[in-house]
């Protein structure tokens, strides 16, 4: 066997070989562990050691004479690579050291050994008589750094999705008008979520109203609007906003077009939602209700529409919590404008009507300091004495006049 590994492709020995102790220099390459294969000037296989058997599955007698990159260099398809291409080639036409990593093997049984290489001119009176190329198999460091690289990005997109959570949370939370948080929400969605936003809000009469369309140039208008009656619970309709609507689990839609078809939809409600589907061309969508079960506010709906980048269990899992954040911002919102309409009716009502003295004609605008409440400590007031003579008066909150 070290006689076979060692003796060039025409059975004598190279004068690389001669030139050393025959027998030690035999022991070392039969008993290296790093696989080792000798090529001469050309390229051809002159000698390989066992190690290099056993890691190409080739026996060394079906190696030797082989153009080692015809017989073994392939690309990662496992086709045929050029020799052009080839670093082993060029650093042997260039009678220099050279390493690699990355290069296919192709193995005896016919799969490709990802290899890491190191080779070095063997030289005899200044003349290079070959090259003898060190190689190992990282085929399993390499699928472990794909699995690094797969974890990596699994960590980036998980902190990539907290973060875009966390920001809706704090840029939500700094308004209570409705209007501006569902507009603020649609230009942190689209693009970096999805490629369309639409949200559904339920209304005191039981409609549902659509009141926001995001899509990639911005707002809208056109997809807004829609007015339709909510379906009662139990009703046939399983539409995915309908079902969100009445209290049911966030829906996860791929492949969408095939379904539609199928099951054409059975309420206005579903009709409206699945032609908004079909006109902005959606591949994947996900339905998600706002708020929780016990107090549903609406339905965020968002919307892919490259087949490639569909949405996944997870990006449901944290739309899911951006709906539940955003309903309870809607929710506020709406309390906010409730209590902010009777402060501004208590403030009209307690704000004097003013006299018509004869030709003269009084008028008067009242605004309060405070945005939110609308509701101002300042008053004024204006009335004719018993003798006639018009009386105003103007208070602030401090008391003076």
């Amino acid at each position: 066997m070290v006689q076979n590994a060692v003796r060039g492709a025409g059975g004598e020995e190279p004068s690389w070989q001669a030139a050393a102790v025959s027998g030690f220099w035999r022991q070392v390459v039969e008993q290296l562990s790093t696989a080792l294969m000798v090529v001469d000037p050309a390229g051809r296989i002159l000698a390989v050691n066992p190690a290099a058997e056993r890691l190409l599955g080739r026996a060394a007698a079906a190696m030797r004479g082989k153009d080692a990159h015809e017989l073994l260099h392939r690309d990662t398809d496992g086709g045929a690579l050029l020799r052009e291409q080839c670093p082993l080639l060029h650093a042997l036409a260039e009678s220099a050291a050279a390493r690699g990593e990355g290069d296919n093997y192709l193995h005896g049984d016919g799969r490709l050994v990802t290899i890491s290489w190191s080779a070095s001119p063997l030289t005899i009176g200044g003349s290079c008589t070959g090259m003898a190329v060190l190689f190992t198999d990282i085929t399993s460091d390499r699928g472990a750094g794909r699995e690094r690289a797969a974890y990596t990005s699994a960590l980036e997109d998980l902190t990539e999705r907290l973060t875009l959570v966390a920001e809706i949370t704090d840029v939500l939370g700094q308004t209570l008008e409705t209007d501006e948080a569902l507009a603020r929400l649609g230009r942190l969605l689209v693009p970096r979520l999805a490629d369309w936003a639409a949200v559904d809000l339920r209304t005191g009469s039981g409609q549902v109203h659509r009141v926001a369309v995001t899509g990639p140039v911005g707002r809208h208008t056109g997809l807004e609007g829609g007015l339709e009656r909510l379906p009662e619970m139990g009703e046939a309709d399983r539409s995915p906003l309908a079902q969100v609507l009445n209290g049911g689990d966030p829906v996860l839609e791929n492949e969408r077009g095939q379904a539609e078809t199928a099951a054409p939809p059975v309420s206005p409600l579903a009709a409206v939602h699945s032609e908004f589907l079909r006109t902005v061309h959606a591949t994947s969508a996900i339905t998600v209700p706002l708020g929780s079960k016990r107090q549903i506010t609406g339905a965020l709906t968002l919307v892919r529409t490259d087949p490639a980048h569909p949405f996944d269990t997870e990006d449901l899992a944290v739309v899911s919590d951006i709906g539940r954040r955003v309903g309870l911002v809607i929710d506020n919102a709406r309390r906010f404008g409730r209590q902010r309409a009777v402060a501004e009716a208590m403030q009209r009502n307690l704000l004097a009507p003013l006299p018509r003295p004869g030709r003269l004609r009084l008028a008067a605008r009242y605004q309060p300091a405070p945005a939110g409440s609308q509701v101002g400590g300042d008053w004024y007031d204006a009335f004719e004495l018993k003798d006639g003579t018009l009386t105003l008066v103007i208070g602030d909150v401090v008391g003076q006049t």
